[in-house]
């Protein structure tokens, strides 16, 4: 296993222990587990709009209604319709070995 797997394996375990979620364990969905460990574990990444600016170009966001999606930023205008209550970088892009 890889160095990555067992950190993310750790964190998954001390979150979990939390009874607030391990109460998702109750609910017999999936999609809720997997969705609530990542968003916990990448709570830091996103950054609230319009109290931080992103730089100039793509960023995956989040619409007030909960959609996600990538849209565009170049001097203080985004190129989507929706109003956006936060942002984050996109990945690196994937490079095989």
């Amino acid at each position: 296993m890889t160095k990555q797997f067992e950190v993310l394996k750790a964190d998954f375990i001390e979150r979990y222990s939390n009874p607030e979620m391990s109460k998702l364990w109750f609910t017999n969905d999936l999609n809720a587990i997997i969705a609530a460990a990542i968003s916990a574990h990448e709570a830091g990444k996103w950054k609230p709009y319009p109290e931080n600016l992103p730089t100039n170009g793509n960023h995956i966001v989040t619409g007030e209604n909960g959609d996600v999606t990538t849209a565009w930023f170049w001097d203080k205008y985004w190129n989507c319709n929706t109003n956006i209550i936060a942002f984050r970088e996109l990945p690196e892009p994937y490079k095989p070995e």
